[in-house]
């Protein structure tokens, strides 16, 4: 288990954190669901007290009082952070893939200029606060869109991950995330960007609904294999706990169910109707990520 000094802990939770310090942090938080549970906890408690100072900032006696306690507070939150963890040990991760694997998997060519677009009503940040299933499936398809911009280096990943940390700073304990994500969209080079990347979809992930999340991401990671013809991605060793998952979200909705039972029909053909597969694939995403009451 990497151990991480308290002061660096401070650090990253201010954002002051840089370079290869700042990586070894990333890294840690993305090696284990215990570790990123502890960190947003962490970074809760400092959100809150930073939103009790806001309401007294008129005051600029209470304003350099606050300077003096948010040092304070940063190196004991990091302190008990780093006590947290020093008897977590790494655990299983969950058979289901996550964003950071299944982007890794696809074969993304050139600029990422035709990702599938999502097949439900954009939504702006005030609701993703509103937790559902719904709002998890959503985030896990944007997580694969922001990976695959990343990986091949397109500039639209800056706004990609932008729009990310305002929506998860609305989600319980969601400012750590919140915090990696707006330093994908100011890193300096490629190598930086995907280290954020990795702990930035990992937090929100834990934080957002695990297997919702990564069930989403699978979902979106499908039909951008089908666009591109990837065989491979559906020869994938985990796609039936991936399937099983898909069965478990779609158990109480029957219009789901229906759209579900259909994608296994054309998973299972030779060769695979690549149209037909899109559409399924769509249709199932549309029924499971929608915002709508009725799905």
């Amino acid at each position: 288990m990497t151990q991480i000094a308290p002061e660096k802990v401070a650090a990253f939770l201010d954002g002051r954190l840089r370079g290869k310090e700042r990586e070894e942090v990333i890294a840690a938080l993305a090696s284990s669901p215990e570790l990123l549970e502890d960190f947003a906890n962490a970074a809760a408690v400092l959100h809150d007290a930073e939103q009790r100072e806001h309401l007294d900032r008129h005051d600029r006696r209470s304003h350099f009082d606050w300077v003096v306690r948010r040092r304070t507070l940063l190196t004991g939150i990091a302190a008990a952070f780093v006590l947290a963890i020093a008897g977590t040990w790494f655990v299983s991760r969950p058979s289901l893939p996550d964003a950071v694997e299944l982007v890794a998997t696809l074969e993304l060519h050139g600029p990422v200029n035709e990702l599938p677009q999502a097949p439900w009503e954009v939504t702006r940040s005030g609701q993703v606060g509103q937790f559902s299933t719904a709002t998890a499936i959503r985030l896990g398809a944007r997580l694969v869109d922001l990976g695959a911009l990343i990986q091949v280096n397109d500039t639209a990943a800056t706004s990609a991950a932008l729009g990310l940390a305002a929506d998860v700073s609305a989600l319980p304990a969601g400012g750590g995330a919140s915090v990696a994500f707006r330093q994908i969209a100011t890193a300096t080079n490629p190598t930086e960007r995907r280290d954020a990347y990795v702990g930035a979809a990992r937090m929100t992930t834990m934080l957002a609904g695990d297997e919702a999340v990564r069930t989403g991401a699978w979902l979106q990671s499908a039909r951008i294999a089908t666009r591109a013809r990837q065989v491979s991605f559906f020869e994938r060793r985990d796609s039936r706990a991936v399937l099983a998952a898909l069965e478990r979200l779609t158990d109480e909705r029957p219009t789901a169910s229906r759209a579900l039972t259909l994608t296994r029909e054309l998973l299972a053909a030779t060769p695979l109707d690549w149209v037909e597969l899109e559409a399924a694939l769509t249709d199932l995403q549309r029924r499971l990520g929608s915002p709508a009451v009725t799905r």
